[in-house]
């Protein structure tokens, strides 16, 4: 008698969902295009809808959620459509639409998108991957429905595992004002208010847009990501790396929290080829909750170009994460940014060790 074994491989459960991050939930499609007698191109395409957290999602609001599509293009030899239904990991690019603050909605586009399926134990697909964009990097988990071909992923945006240099947050100069937390006029917590509306065009002298952390490891709140003169640099990828930050004080309460200690660093292009350093040598953020359950912003600073205002909004994404989108405007200056026609340099943000 011969026997003979057989290994079947065990397969890992579905990947559990989580509730406290961005979250997109769409179906995924399949068509094949013949492009000559053996070869076809299969294009794989998601079309759904996104929003800061599972539960928000679940809700159906329109104010709270938004639509999304990714692509993928790959040839396959095979005639696909004949072929049983397997998704196909790969680069996929493509865009989801941001609400504004003056009710209007910006499409935000995504080009580095990586995803891998791997069969789970409930006949579906277990979903990993990641990404960036305007926002940061991030990475990727979710699940496939096999039946329903339903995509469901959630983004975790990019963790730094070194404690931040002090050396990177200026102490406020002795030269230049310093700004209390009073000095930053807002509505009162508990108040209901409306959602701020974006500046119009020419009245603002920077846009930046990152994600703001809550740093329980070192007991500090960061913030990173992108900054440019104007919507329409981001929209041609005009755009650099800024950051900021401050350490909190034992007691300081739930994200998000308000502080006259913030302070941060970039470079701003002087000439053809010289760079001039910027330092934030104070920054004050006040966070209101709005109708539509994110926050508004408000904030003063001053660095060496004069005293800012600043104003934006911050979508939660979790208990200590969010997306910040800030506008800046130059209340007493000597110097004014100016816009130019090359994309901007500045200096790395500040080193951080995250927990969201």
């Amino acid at each position: 008698v011969e026997l003979y074994k057989k290994y079947i491989p065990i397969l890992p459960p579905p990947t559990p969902v989580t509730n406290d991050t961005v979250v997109l939930r769409g179906k995924l499609y399949k068509t094949t295009q013949k492009t000559d007698y053996e070869a076809a191109e299969v294009i794989w395409k998601v079309e759904g809808q996104w929003s800061s957290s599972l539960n928000f999602l679940n809700t159906g609001n329109e104010k709270l959620i938004n639509p999304f599509e990714y692509t993928h293009t790959a040839s396959d030899r095979r005639l696909g459509d004949s072929q049983p239904f397997e998704p196909e990991g790969g680069r996929y690019v493509g865009w989801f639409l941001l609400n504004n603050e003056n009710g209007t909605k910006s499409k935000i586009q995504e080009k580095d998108v990586t995803l891998k399926f791997r069969k789970n134990s409930q006949n579906g697909w277990n979903v990993e991957g990641k990404g960036s964009n305007a926002f940061g990097k991030y990475t990727i988990t979710g699940t496939l429905d096999a039946k329903k071909n339903i995509l469901e992923i959630f983004r975790h945006f990019s963790r730094v595992s070194k404690p931040p240099k002090k050396t990177n947050l200026a102490p406020v100069e002795a030269n230049l004002a310093t700004l209390k937390l009073e000095d930053v006029v807002c509505p009162a917590k508990g108040e209901v208010i409306e959602a701020l509306k974006s500046p119009d065009a020419g009245t603002y002298a920077a846009i930046s847009r990152g994600i703001l952390r809550l740093n329980t490891l070192n007991n500090s709140i960061t913030c990173s990501g992108k900054w440019a003169l104007t919507k329409e640099h981001f929209t041609n990828n005009l755009t650099s790396n800024f950051g900021f930050g401050c350490d909190l004080e034992p007691g300081h309460g739930e994200f998000p929290v308000d502080g006259a200690n913030y302070r941060g660093n970039f470079k701003l292009k002087r000439g053809a080829t010289k760079y001039q350093q910027i330092t934030d040598q104070q920054i004050v953020l006040k966070f209101r909750k709005n109708t539509t359950q994110s926050y508004n912003v408000y904030g003063k600073g001053v660095n060496s170009l004069g005293e800012f205002s600043l104003q934006g909004i911050l979508i939660v994404s979790g208990k200590a994460s969010g997306q910040l989108e800030l506008y800046r405007s130059y209340t007493t200056n000597t110097n004014t940014p100016t816009a130019t026609t090359k994309t901007p340099k500045l200096a790395p943000p500040p080193t951080t060790t995250t927990t969201v």
